[in-house]
């Protein structure tokens, strides 16, 4: 895989789980 496709993928990744945790301490 392209290495910045996966560097990508890993900084979404990231910002969605972060936002998932954030979202569930707010709720």
């Amino acid at each position: 895989m392209d290495t910045k496709t996966n560097a990508y993928y890993k900084t979404v990744g990231r910002f969605i789980h972060e936002g998932h945790v954030l979202l569930y301490l707010y709720t």
